[in-house]
């Protein structure tokens, strides 16, 4: 209750206070896969609660996916923001029922929404004209361990019917497909030790986040709302205890659109180093914003 009073009378503005509350950097970043919502194939909420719903049993694996790499923390899926040295896991909490179900009976609910079947000569999802659903997967060339992991969840995805193919790319390849929404899903990261403004700024890479997107809501991407909850973060929760509801509304927002798969939080050994995720240019495009 002292630290949350604590927090309250504190601006997450001020650099200087920040760093005097937080004198310990201890590296933690968060690790996931981006939903592309204007891609082709996920453009409909129906198909990202799909892959969602899949790649979402990976959340119980991630020590077996992450053999090698030390100190790996599992985030329930609902927490799709929180770094817990940032920030209480409680304070940007929301409804797990918002998640889409794992269970069969879910799974092929979205399917007959979309009007997508299983080929029963190959098992694998093909949609309303009988061709084969395909998925690109982007990750950067950075280590085994991350390769390994990414070609495991395209395989993951695969079993369960879904033809994800994973691609390994360059960083600059892949830094330029997140920023140019040239993907169906990619892998993402936070920076180190993430603040809030870092984080608003990573949740503009999302294709109708961006500032000055003219994109409107529509039942299957509620963009210009959540520009106006980043937004609202920005300018008008200055301290702790007015930007709380705003955070959680953000993290609520990331699920009701099925835009991000969160994987888990590595110590000091994520895939990419944070300068390199935000390259100098990357970074004055995005603050431009």
């Amino acid at each position: 209750a002292d630290t949350l009073k604590s927090f309250a009378a504190m601006s997450f503005w001020e650099p200087d206070s920040a760093d005097s509350y937080f004198p310990l950097s201890v590296g933690e970043k968060r690790m996931g896969i981006a939903l592309n919502p204007a891609s082709d194939r996920l453009q409909k909420i129906a198909a990202r609660k799909f892959v969602q719903s899949i790649m979402l049993g990976l959340d119980d694996t991630q020590q077996s996916l992450y053999p090698d790499v030390p100190d790996l923390i599992g985030l329930s899926a609902w927490n799709q923001l929180t770094l817990p040295s940032i920030l209480p896991q409680e304070l940007t909490k929301a409804d797990s029922r918002l998640l889409p179900g794992t269970s069969s009976q879910v799974i092929n609910s979205y399917l007959d929404e979309l009007g997508w079947t299983r080929d029963p000569r190959s098992a694998l999802i093909v949609d309303e004209n009988g061709k084969l659903v395909e998925l690109d997967f982007y990750y950067p060339a950075i280590s085994d361990e991350l390769s390994a992991v990414c070609r495991q969840m395209a395989d993951f995805a695969k079993d369960y019917g879904l033809a994800v193919t994973a691609v390994e790319l360059s960083v600059e390849d892949w830094q330029a497909r997140l920023q140019n929404h040239n993907y169906d899903l990619i892998y993402m990261e936070s920076q180190a030790d993430e603040s809030i403004p870092q984080l608003l700024t990573r949740i503009q890479l999302w294709s109708g986040l961006e500032a000055g997107s003219k994109l409107g809501d529509s039942r299957d991407f509620a963009a210009e709302s959540g520009r106006k909850l980043i937004q609202l973060c920005k300018t008008e929760a200055l301290a702790f205890n007015s930007i709380t509801a705003h955070l959680q509304s953000l993290n609520t927002f990331l699920i009701e659109n099925s835009l991000f798969i969160p994987l888990g939080i590595a110590l000091k050994s994520g895939g990419v180093a944070s300068d390199l995720y935000f390259s100098a240019v990357l970074n004055e495009q995005l603050q431009s914003h």
